[in-house]
């Protein structure tokens, strides 16, 4: 089977991310009420679980913010401030960081998501997502110091994905290598 996710902490098949991030995508839908225009925000060291939580997100019809594990915790909180974020997603390493500022913290590895209830058969269709949803948010420094969020829409993130994809000869055969922080990821 091709492997979709390559990492340090285990591989993934293509299956397996979209059986993992689906269901993942139902719970956040289903019992934490993320929809269309929710912003869910992402702490991860880099791990193949945080594909899952990006891909659940995108599924659910929200849209990620991606946080930096090592930037200060006081411009990791500015941001979930900013993003008015109720709900955040992250690996075990970084969820004492944000029990204080966050309605709810998800900690995502494989052992959280087993643990998950199925979908019911209610649940089973995910959202349709308007193009002109938001599909991420990232943030800069801001001149004053406090952190301001720039929005990508789902339909302007497709087009320029497309056209980049092509450009670069990006195929379903194609291996690439995530260097970055993951506040990066979102803009390749």
């Amino acid at each position: 089977m091709p492997v979709a996710v390559c990492s340090w902490d285990g591989t993934m098949t293509y299956k397996e991310l979209d059986q993992l991030s689906t269901r993942l995508a139902h719970y956040l839908v289903a019992v934490m009420g993320v929809k269309s225009g929710t912003f869910v925000p992402l702490c991860f060291e880099k791990s193949m679980w945080t594909m899952v939580a990006i891909m659940a997100t995108f599924k659910a019809g929200a849209a990620i913010v991606p946080l930096d594990p090592f930037h200060p915790l006081s411009r990791r909180h500015q941001i979930l401030s900013e993003a008015r974020a109720k709900i955040i997603l992250c690996s075990s390493e970084y969820s004492p960081s944000f029990s204080s500022v966050c309605d709810q913290v998800l900690v995502i590895d494989r052992s959280s998501l087993e643990a998950l209830p199925p979908p019911t058969i209610e649940d089973r269709l995910l959202p349709t997502t308007p193009s002109m949803s938001p599909l991420y948010a990232l943030f800069t420094s801001g001149s004053t110091g406090v952190p301001k969020g720039v929005i990508i829409e789902h339909g302007a993130f497709l087009s320029s994905a497309t056209a980049y994809g092509e450009g670069m000869f990006v195929t379903s055969e194609s291996r690439v290598l995530l260097y970055s922080s993951i506040v990066l990821i979102s803009v390749f």
